[in-house]
């Protein structure tokens, strides 16, 4: 299957939009208490601020998922410390056939994180790999 990243991407909300829209107010909540404790240390800020080029990252996500609970709120946090890392997120369960090619292993698994460049070509993923 050919994925054709800008339109995905289009389609995609941002991290608030994405759980308000598919996220319980417990799965807020839970997401909330995580990022509460993320904190970078000041080399990764400046890392993260030296970023030149547009970084377009796409997470497939369930906000009912510990494991997205646990990371998607540090993928925030880098997103803020860099205005060229454009965070957007889609739901599994409405995009079967985005899910069904970012398998992991053989396995549907969440988050898997695709990493796009300017131009929308994937440059890179990170999923669990159970």
């Amino acid at each position: 299957m050919s994925i054709d990243w800008r339109v995905v991407f289009a389609q995609a909300l941002p991290y608030d939009a994405y759980l308000q829209a598919h996220g319980t107010e417990a799965h807020r909540e839970r997401w909330q208490r995580v990022y509460e404790r993320v904190s970078l240390t000041d080399d990764q800020k400046e890392l993260l601020r030296g970023f030149v080029r547009q970084m377009n990252v796409l997470v497939l996500a369930g906000a009912w998922c510990g494991d997205c609970a646990n990371q998607c709120p540090i993928l925030r946090r880098f997103a803020e410390e860099s205005p060229r890392i454009d965070l957007r997120f889609i739901d599994q369960e409405t995009n079967p056939e985005l899910t069904e090619a970012l398998r992991v292993n053989g396995g549907r698994r969440v988050p898997v994180v695709v990493f796009l460049s300017e131009d929308f070509f994937e440059c890179g993923r990170y999923g669990d790999r159970v």
